[in-house]
């Protein structure tokens, strides 16, 4: 008892550390004072109402007569009130008076949040200085004892909320405090009282050693991470090149350096003296060289100076001895001139030609003609046009060659232009001249990338045009990586994502293949029109055949009208070649598969049961003690018991039963079957969000008698049950 403690002589039964816990407690203001003494009358937290007592009969005996060393006086005068003590000078005074019977509060754990949650912080007092700082998390700081006062909990006007309101109220609580015993032959301090540097406590060498050396991991962490973040992911692109490849540098780099790395990963270092290898700004999705990076000042710069950061697109340049960069003009535009080869009938690669942005449509011809060697009066021009729907080029005529090609002709950087020399006897029309329909005709090319099946890198290129039909362009593949057409799979993506493409009469440009995009071939029964990819599913509730209720088996593609009866065989025969389980067809159940819960039985076609079908459905295959005998009027759902005395529920079972089937009479088929009294079976749906819903500690509070009372005569599809295939019922003896 208290009592016995606190007169016990023996100082040894007193515990050094007391903890109390608040978090049940109506706490006020006084249980957070620096001190508290455990007393007869009162437990920790306490008040200090019994040493504030004492200090009141105190300064009552002050003011009352008293006798001086020379006698008695008649009057004394009264003694000045003094000064009310600190807390601190209270807490010596009782120290001394009580002795071991002190304890110090030294540090108060909080919780700051509501009931649905928070976060978990500490004050704690320092002995040596009396400072108190605040624990939270990897933050140590220094605060106020006022603060101290305030895990007391907010104010709430004296009124306390309950119900649902009192689990969003949030507020810094303490729920625990912690004292020590104001003891000096126990206190021990950190450092010495004479030179606070000198420490009294030895850190054991194991400790300080693992510190330091989890100091030591922690700083080479710190210092990888932020040079992680320092690195720059340089793409770099090659003239004449698509593709790019990237070089990692860090941004100390100097330019200098990163030219050298670049040049070694398009392997030119070794073919080009160094001073004929620059690199350039570049966007990359306008195909557009930018400004050289090849002045001496910025080649002894930092990738950080030059304002390189995280990634940056550049273009690798190089020139044959005794040759010259081309110079680079920010008041010019790019342009890309194609020009036609009427020995060939076909284009010449583009060459590229910077010409000033107010230059007029005489100066781009001049400059043509001057470029290529060509007549300049027997020089024709097209631009391309952008609009889909438009002819794919438009002639510039003589008749516009004073006006400017930005501002007037609206040709921009990186512009294609076509030119053709025409003879001089030509007798047909510009948009008829071989270099115009060389131009229909290759508008609609596109390059597409693919790989050979078993790799996944798209590094195969094919040309064809977009108005291709998707069977030829199967049939091209299939010549390519020498596969017959019906025995591979061609899907938009790449390996990681891709979808199938199977519309054989659509054109490519239909399937939304453009130019510079990807496919993916893999081997397989590929899919058709009235078709659609199935993932089949393993449903397994008593584990027979995996060691997880839901299991994933194998995809297919499946024809939407085939027979529920075809599809089991297919499915049978699937399960013996694949996964070696040999389940005969009439004992196979097909049904909905969602988010590991199961949903409506097949009983006709696959897309005659009521769902939409889209690639990638899944589909639970269960294994069934008896062939399917179900009707479209049927439901079949389980069913599980609830024990309330025990807190469980029992094993699982199904039930199939018309949809028709009266409530009452389901409960009557329940009491019959497990032995219930008449009118004792309470029935629940509980709310499922997968087959393994619903938790116990949802069950109790279950609705029983709602089966009942929402409708004189409600039946299972109907409210307030809406029972459908798959959905789970609970019962309870009432």
């Amino acid at each position: 008892s208290n009592e016995n403690w606190a007169d016990s002589d023996q100082d040894d039964s007193i515990p050094p550390l007391l903890d109390s816990n608040a978090q049940n407690s109506d706490l006020e203001m006084d249980a957070f004072a620096g001190v508290a003494r455990r007393s007869p009358r009162r437990d920790l937290p306490g008040r200090q109402d019994d040493y504030d007592a004492d200090a009141d009969d105190g300064d009552a005996d002050s003011t009352a007569s008293a006798s001086g060393p020379e006698g008695d006086y008649s009057e004394t005068p009264a003694t000045p009130k003094l000064p009310e003590p600190s807390l601190a000078e209270k807490a010596q005074q009782m120290i001394a008076e009580k002795g071991p019977y002190v304890y110090e509060l030294y540090s108060i754990l909080i919780h700051r949040g509501s009931a649905l949650g928070g976060h978990y912080y500490a004050y704690i007092k320092s002995m040596d200085t009396g400072k108190w700082y605040e624990f939270n998390d990897s933050q140590v700081t220094e605060i106020q004892e006022s603060e101290i006062a305030k895990t007391f909990g907010e104010e709430t006007g004296g009124v306390r909320r309950g119900g649902m309101s009192a689990l969003f109220q949030s507020s810094a609580n303490a729920y625990m405090l912690m004292y020590r015993q104001c003891d000096p032959q126990k206190n021990q301090r950190l450092v010495s009282e004479a030179d606070p540097t000198v420490p009294v406590l030895k850190v054991p060498d194991e400790v300080r050693h693992a510190i330091e050396a989890e100091a030591v991991e922690r700083r080479k962490r710190q210092a990888l991470k932020q040079y992680e973040k320092e690195m720059v992911n340089i793409k770099v692109y090659y003239q004449g090149h698509r593709d790019e490849k990237t070089v990692r540098l860090h941004q100390d780099t100097k330019l200098s350096k990163a030219v050298e790395e670049c040049a070694k990963a398009w392997d030119v270092l070794s073919k080009f003296p160094s001073d004929c290898i620059r690199v350039r700004n570049y966007a990359p999705m306008q195909e557009m060289p930018q400004e050289p990076l090849d002045k001496p000042e910025q080649l002894d710069m930092s990738l950080d100076q030059l304002r390189f950061y995280s990634s940056k697109n550049l273009l690798l340049e190089t020139r044959d001895p005794g040759t010259e960069f081309p110079a680079y003009d920010p008041s010019s535009t790019l342009l890309r001139i194609i020009r036609y080869v009427p020995e060939q009938g076909l284009f010449a690669s583009p060459a590229d030609l910077w010409i000033d942005k107010d230059a007029t449509l005489a100066d781009l011809r001049q400059a043509i003609a001057e470029k290529f060697d060509m007549p300049l009066e027997h020089l024709r021009l097209f631009k391309e046009t952008i609009s889909y729907n438009a002819p794919p080029a438009k002639i510039l005529s003589a008749s516009a060659d004073q006006k400017r090609l930005r501002a007037d002709l609206y040709i921009y950087d990186n512009w294609k232009i076509w030119v053709e020399a025409f003879p001089a006897d030509e007798d047909y029309l510009p948009n008829e001249s071989p270099c115009y329909k060389e131009i229909e005709r290759t508008r609609d090319l596109i390059d597409i990338s693919f790989n050979m099946p078993g790799s996944k890198n798209t590094d195969q290129r094919i040309q064809v045009s977009k108005r291709m039909l998707y069977i030829d362009f199967k049939k091209l593949l299939s010549e390519r990586i020498n596969v017959p057409i019906d025995s591979f799979k061609v899907g938009r993506g790449v390996a990681t994502w891709n979808q199938e493409l199977r519309s054989e009469q659509d054109s490519l440009d239909d399937l939304y293949l453009r130019d510079n995009g990807s496919v993916f071939i893999s081997l397989g029964k590929p899919m058709r029109d009235g078709e659609t990819k199935i993932n089949f599913m393993l449903f397994d509730p008593k584990q027979k055949y995996s060691k997880e209720v839901f299991s994933e088996l194998f995809d297919d593609a499946i024809e939407d009208d085939i027979p529920m009866e075809r599809l089991r065989v297919v499915v049978s025969d699937k399960l013996r070649e694949l996964k070696q389980i040999d389940i005969a067809p009439e004992r196979l159940r097909l049904r909905d598969y969602y988010s590991r819960s199961i949903g409506k039985i097949y009983k006709g076609a696959l897309k005659d049961n009521g769902q939409p079908l889209w690639n990638g459905k899944a589909v639970a295959v269960q294994e069934i003690d008896a062939p399917e005998t179900i009707d479209e009027d049927s439901v079949t759902f389980e069913l599980a018991q609830w024990f309330p005395s025990k807190y469980e529920l029992g094993e699982r079972f199904e039930m199939t039963l018309n949809g028709d089937t009266l409530n009452d009479d389901l409960r009557a088929t329940l009491a019959e079957r497990f032995g219930i009294a008449p009118g004792s079976v309470g029935i629940a749906k509980p709310i499922q969000t997968t087959w393994f819903s619903p938790d116990l500690v949802d069950v109790p509070d279950l609705d029983f008698d709602k089966a009942s009372y929402m409708n004189k005569t409600p039946t299972l599809v109907t409210s307030p049950l809406f029972m459908r295939d798959g959905d789970l019922l609970i019962f309870r003896d009432k």
